[in-house]
């Protein structure tokens, strides 16, 4: 990769070097002295903005390595926690029920069950809180169960569950 030439560039040293090596015979003057018209310059003058040009042209070109490198991008937030959908809604005398058998739902050695929220089920799909088993249209009632268990299917009003609707994943 190409670097920056920068201020020492050698260009007055070796312009120095030729005024000293021609014992004064090769004419030179310095900038400020020198006249508008580049056509009545001495050619070690026209010489020496030409190394210039060229040094300041190359430094343009150059892209300088960065110093630091940007920072990484910020990693994807991470997927939401998988609920225990709740298949049955709260009503007075009897709690809402959750489907302990769903994606993102493990048993614990204590025989209960954890879901990636981490609220925790008993094996009948009561949640041992947190969760308010709120009213979800949809759903049936906890009192009207009807002798099945949480995870089994039924129809309400012409639909079928499961799926359970997006709803019961809520807390």
């Amino acid at each position: 990769m190409a670097q920056l030439i920068g201020y020492q560039d050698g260009i007055a040293g070796f312009v120095g070097w030729i005024r000293k090596a021609s014992l004064g015979m090769v004419k030179y003057r310095a900038l400020e002295d020198r006249p508008a018209a580049l056509a009545q310059w001495y050619w070690l003058e026209k010489f020496e903005r030409t190394l210039r040009i060229l040094k300041d042209a190359h430094d343009a070109a150059v892209v300088p390595d960065p110093t630091t490198p940007p920072p990484p991008p910020p990693p994807p937030p991470p997927p939401p926690a998988r609920l225990a959908p709740m298949t049955h809604y709260t009503v007075p005398r009897a709690d809402a029920r959750y489907c302990v058998h769903s994606p993102g739902v493990t048993q614990r050695a204590d025989g209960k069950y954890v879901d990636e929220g981490g609220f925790t089920y008993s094996e009948n799909g009561l949640c041992d809180g947190g969760r308010s088993g709120k009213f979800v249209a949809e759903l049936k009632p906890a009192d009207s169960m009807d002798g099945l268990e949480p995870c089994d299917g039924y129809t309400k009003d012409g639909r079928t569950f499961p799926p359970w609707p997006a709803a019961s994943y809520e807390v």
